[in-house]
């Protein structure tokens, strides 16, 4: 479906063939975007009937905005459209060399397409296993990351500056495990002045920790920081933990996820009894490591990726899985590959992206641009789509645990299934919204503010989506 845009009232679009004029302005909408205009807010809004693919209203639908995390609808939507709700990620260990008498002469072999939902603490157990049940005792070489899948670009363009550490700005790997971050686990004293424990899970030595945190009495007095130095893996945890903290765990973003994995995965077999000799390596781009006996397949299926991804807006995931379609579509595994695949997938479905600026899959990049019409005329091809359940279904629900929505729209509960988006000065919501007798629609709201309102922002939308929701609107 493509849709063309005039102004608020006298809106023209051409649905499946026809052309079609569509209603007049819902009152309670253009008031509310009058009232958001006069306080300085920019706002372009389009609203889209399922049943029909009418547009109900739409201002300023043409125009290139920041999406944020509204972005995340276009590379969900994207993946589950191009490749299929059943589609697997896959994630191989895989012995190279000859076994005899228990010892393995070669390589076992850690291969990633990319999958963002690898935990190590299920991941690295059943890795170990599969090494055993092989009868390995002992590896007389190392553990190969084939993370050549991905290009070495691990972040996007124009992301927001902050410290290597932070967790919703991980690097972007083949191989990842945690969301591409670690985790330290710190336990204060028996007393005040009392040293603290801090350990790592997974539990590496290619992470090195550096403990400063003391044990202190007072509740106020809690607070403990955890840095890492750029393009390293020292970690350093300063600060205070109260008497009785136990095992409080803090996130960190790692350097080289998928190097990481491997020396994990190598101390988690010399923990387990089997023996390595040699220390973790990358695949380099020549080597040819095609063969090779296949000791463990890991795999995620797309529809089981969605949920987090969009409910709880996870950005490494989105980043990861943007890739994963670029490669798994023969244009590469970067994010210029991600965005040809999202373009191409979303144009035979009649989604016009071609003028969409689109540089990651998360919506961190402040040079994204898509206007609402877009991502209206997304929303209704997923509707239709094969994924329309399993796409809705991955979507924040208003009012409920588990989602960016949570604090929102109560009153509408499972009504509202949106994403939200929230940048310096940016905030966006789109998604589906169902009026009290069952009608569908698809809405996108994007807006900016020359100084930060994000509740001022919030406010706005919530008013437009319970106008939709009646059915008078």
């Amino acid at each position: 479906m493509r849709l063309f845009f005039a102004v608020l009232w006298t809106v023209t679009i051409s649905v499946q063939g026809q052309t079609i004029l569509a209603p007049r302005a819902i009152p309670e909408v253009s008031g509310t975007l009058s009232e958001a205009r006069d306080q300085g807010l920019e706002v372009s809004l389009t609203v889209v009937d399922i049943a029909s693919g009418s547009v109900l209203t739409a201002s300023q639908g043409d125009e290139p905005r920041v999406p944020a995390s509204a972005m995340k609808i276009l590379s969900a939507g994207a993946a589950l459209l191009g490749l299929g709700a059943d589609h697997a990620i896959q994630t191989d260990l895989v012995l190279h060399g000859a076994i005899q008498d228990g010892a393995l002469h070669g390589a076992l072999r850690l291969r990633g397409e990319g999958d963002p939902t690898l935990r190590s603490s299920q991941v690295l157990p059943a890795l170990v296993k599969a090494v055993k049940d092989a009868g390995i005792t002992k590896v007389h070489g190392m553990v190969i990351v084939d993370d050549r899948l991905f290009d070495r670009e691990t972040r996007g363009q124009n992301w927001p500056e902050s410290g290597p550490e932070t967790t919703w700005l991980a690097e972007v790997g083949a191989l990842s495990l945690n969301h591409g971050t670690a985790e330290v686990l710190v336990t204060a004293g028996r007393n005040p002045g009392a040293a603290c424990e801090v350990r790592l899970q997974p539990p590496t030595h290619h992470l090195n920790l550096q403990n400063r945190l003391s044990t202190v009495g007072a509740k106020d007095e809690h607070l403990v920081a955890i840095t890492r130095a750029s393009g390293k893996n020292d970690l350093t945890v300063t600060g205070k933990a109260r008497v009785g903290t136990k095992e409080q765990a803090f996130s960190v973003a790692v350097e080289d996820p998928g190097l990481v994995f491997g020396f994990a995965l190598t101390d988690a077999l010399k923990q387990a009894g089997v023996a390595v000799t040699g220390a973790p390596a990358r695949a380099r781009v020549d080597e040819n490591w095609e063969s090779g006996t296949v000791l463990l397949r890991l795999e995620t299926r797309l529809k089981d990726v969605l949920p987090t991804l969009l409910a709880m807006s996870q950005n490494h995931r989105a980043d990861m899985l943007f890739k994963h379609l670029g490669a798994a579509l023969d244009a590469g595994g970067t994010f210029g590959a991600g965005a040809a695949a999202t373009r191409s997938v979303f144009a035979k479905s009649q989604v016009d992206l071609s003028r969409a600026k689109i540089f990651d899959g998360s919506g961190l990049s402040r040079d994204n641009r898509v206007t609402t019409n877009q991502l209206a005329s997304a929303l209704f091809a997923l509707a239709k789509s094969p994924g329309a359940e399993v796409f809705r279904s991955a979507l924040a629900v208003a009012g409920q645990d588990g989602g960016t929505l949570s604090t929102r729209l109560k009153e509408l509960g499972p009504r509202v299934r949106a994403k939200t988006g929230t940048l310096k000065n940016i905030s966006a919501l789109a998604g589906y919204v169902e009026t009290t007798t069952g009608k569908q629609r698809a809405f996108a709201i994007l807006m900016k503010v020359a100084k930060p309102s994000r509740l001022a922002m919030r406010d706005v939308q919530d008013r437009i989506v319970r106008a939709l929701a009646k059915d008078g609107a």
